[in-house]
C-alpha cells in the first residue's frame, strides 16, 4: 500500500498543464505539459502545413496513399469530423522531410518516448497512465486508462500501407518516432490498446502507414547539453529591453564556428533564430525588439544544445 500511494504522489508531481498554449502553420493551438523533465504537447498534430508553409498533401484515394512518395496526411476514414479529437494521421515521409511542430518544439525519437515511458512507471503499467480515459469518446470499452500523467494518448486507429484501408479507431494507436528503421520502413512507439495496461515494445511500419504524431518541446529532449549551466553565463540577466547580452564561457572548441541562437518566449513563439559566429568563447545578442517577460534562449550547433538559459527582460 505505501509503495503504491508514494507512486501516484510521484506521477501527480510530474504532471504540469500549463496554461499557455502554442500553435503550428495552420493556427491549430496546443496544450504543453509537463511530465517529470519532459514538456509534450497534450493533443495529436493537426497541421496540414511544414512550418516553413509548404503545403503536405492530403491523400484520399486508396491507392494514391500507397504508392506516394511526398510528405502526407489524411483524417481517420477521410472524415475531417475526427480532426478536433484524433488529428491527423501521417505518412513516415512526413517526419523525414517536414518540419511539423511548433517552434520551440520537435518530433520525438524512441529515447525520448522511453523516457516518457520510465517517467509514467514503465512498460507494463505505462498505457494505463498516459491513455485519456473519457471512454466512448477517445477509447472505446473496456478501457484501461487513468490519465494521470496528463498525457491524454487517444485511440487514433491506423492507415494501412497496404491498401490505404482505415481501421481500429477507439482501439488502438501508434506514433511514429525520428528514428529510421529501413530506407522503406520508420520505427513507431507508444502502441497500446483500450483494454491494455501497457506500452507494447517499439516496432516498424512501412513508411505509407498512416499514424499519429505528438510533439515534445526541443529544450527537454534526450539530447544531452554539452556544456553545463553553472559554466555558460548569460549577462546582464535580467536586462532592459535592447541591452546587448553576451553568453560567455562556450566551449574553445567553438571559436570561430557558427551557431545557430534560438529565443522563444514563454508560449513557444520563436522571438529570434539567427546565425552568429562564437568569439573568444562569447557571442553577442541584441534585445532591441523584445518586450518584457521570460525568454528561453538556446544555442545549437550541429543539432546538439550547448546552452539552455532563461533570460529575464524587464
Amino acid at each position: 500500500m505505501k509503495q503504491t500511494l508514494t507512486y501516484a504522489i510521484l506521477l501527480f508531481s510530474f504532471s504540469n498543464s500549463l496554461a499557455q498554449t502554442v500553435m503550428d502553420y495552420d493556427g491549430n493551438e496546443y496544450t504543453p505539459v509537463v511530465i517529470g523533465t519532459q514538456t509534450w504537447l497534450k493533443e495529436n498534430l493537426k497541421t496540414t502545413h511544414c512550418m516553413d508553409g509548404t503545403a503536405l498533401t492530403l491523400i484520399t484515394d486508396n491507392n494514391a496513399w500507397i504508392t506516394t512518395a511526398d510528405p502526407a496526411y489524411c483524417w481517420y476514414n477521410n472524415n475531417e469530423v475526427f480532426k478536433p479529437t484524433f488529428g491527423a494521421l501521417y505518412n513516415h515521409q512526413v517526419v523525414k522531410g517536414c518540419a511539423v511542430c511548433p517552434t520551440g518544439y520537435k518530433l520525438p525519437s524512441n529515447a525520448d518516448i522511453s523516457k516518457l515511458i520510465t517517467t509514467a512507471g514503465g512498460m507494463s503499467v505505462a498505457g494505463t497512465h498516459l491513455k485519456d480515459n473519457n471512454a466512448g469518446t477517445t477509447w472505446s470499452s473496456p478501457l484501461t486508462a487513468d490519465n494521470s500523467t496528463g498525457f491524454s494518448l487517444v485511440g487514433t486507429g491506423y492507415r494501412n500501407a497496404s491498401d490505404g484501408s482505415f481501421g481500429n479507431i477507439l482501439q488502438s494507436t501508434s506514433t511514429w518516432v525520428t528514428d529510421e528503421y529501413t530506407n522503406q520502413a520508420g520505427d513507431f512507439h507508444l502502441s497500446t490498446y483500450n483494454s491494455l495496461p501497457q506500452i507494447l515494445n517499439p516496432m516498424m511500419y512501412y513508411n505509407n502507414s498512416g499514424l499519429f504524431l505528438r510533439c515534445i518541446k526541443l529544450n527537454n529532449t534526450a539530447l544531452e547539453n554539452t556544456g553545463s549551466k553553472e559554466e555558460i553565463q548569460v549577462y546582464p540577466n535580467p536586462c532592459e529591453s535592447g541591452a546587448l547580452v553576451q553568453v560567455n564561457n562556450l566551449k574553445e572548441e567553438l571559436n570561430g564556428k557558427t551557431v545557430n541562437v534560438l529565443i522563444t518566449d514563454i508560449t513557444g513563439k520563436k522571438i529570434l533564430n539567427s546565425n552568429e559566429i562564437v568569439s573568444l568563447g562569447s557571442l553577442v545578442i541584441s534585445t532591441n525588439s523584445f518586450k518584457e517577460g521570460i525568454y528561453f534562449l538556446n544555442v545549437i550547433s550541429t543539432n546538439e544544445i550547448i546552452s539552455n538559459q532563461k533570460l529575464i527582460v524587464q
